[in-house]
C-alpha cells in the first residue's frame, strides 16, 4: 500500500512539474530530482530528470565541474565525473567551470550569462562563471542551434 501511495505522489509531483512555468520563457522540460549516481550514462538529447546540486558538492577546488562532449549526434553530459541527463540544477553562488569538447567546431554560448567559448576538435571550450543569476538557462552549440544541457539556477 504504501509503495502504491509513493508512486501516486511521485507521478502527482512529475505531472505538476511538469505543468510549472518558470517565468524566463524558455521551453518546460518535465523534471524529476534524481541522485546524480543514479543517473544513465552518454544521452544524445535532454531527459525528462534533473541533475541537483548544491554549492557544497564538489570534488574540486574550484566548484562543480560540467563536461560536455559532443561527438557526431551524441551529447554526453557529465557532472563531476558522473554522467547525467537532462536539466542541471544548482544552488545560486555555485563556481561552474563548464567545458565543451569534441569533433565540432563551433561556438559554445551559455545564454543569461550571455558568456561564449570557441570550441573545435582538440581545443575544448572553456566557460567559468557564479551561478549567481536564478533562472533557466541553455547553453548550446551557437551556429548549429544545438541544445547541449539546460542549467537551472535557485
Amino acid at each position: 500500500m504504501r509503495s502504491t501511495l509513493a508512486a501516486c505522489l511521485t507521478a502527482l509531483m512529475l505531472v505538476a512539474a511538469a505543468c510549472g512555468d518558470d517565468g524566463t520563457g524558455s521551453t518546460s522540460v518535465p523534471t524529476t530530482t534524481v541522485a546524480a549516481t543514479t543517473l544513465p550514462s552518454a544521452t544524445t538529447g535532454l531527459a525528462d530528470t534533473t541533475t541537483t546540486v548544491a554549492a557544497t558538492t564538489t570534488t574540486t577546488d574550484s566548484g562543480v565541474d560540467i563536461a560536455i562532449e559532443v561527438i557526431g549526434s551524441a551529447v554526453e553530459v557529465r557532472v563531476e565525473g558522473v554522467p547525467t541527463s537532462g536539466r542541471i540544477q544548482l544552488e545560486v553562488g555555485t563556481e561552474v567551470r563548464l567545458t565543451v569538447a569534441g569533433d565540432v567546431t563551433d561556438e559554445v554560448h551559455l545564454h543569461g550569462y550571455d558568456v561564449t567559448a570557441d570550441v573545435a576538435p582538440g581545443e575544448p571550450g572553456v566557460i567559468e562563471f557564479t551561478a549567481d543569476i536564478p533562472g533557466i538557462f541553455e547553453a548550446e552549440l551557437e551556429g548549429s542551434g544545438r541544445l547541449l544541457v539546460e542549467i537551472q539556477v535557485s
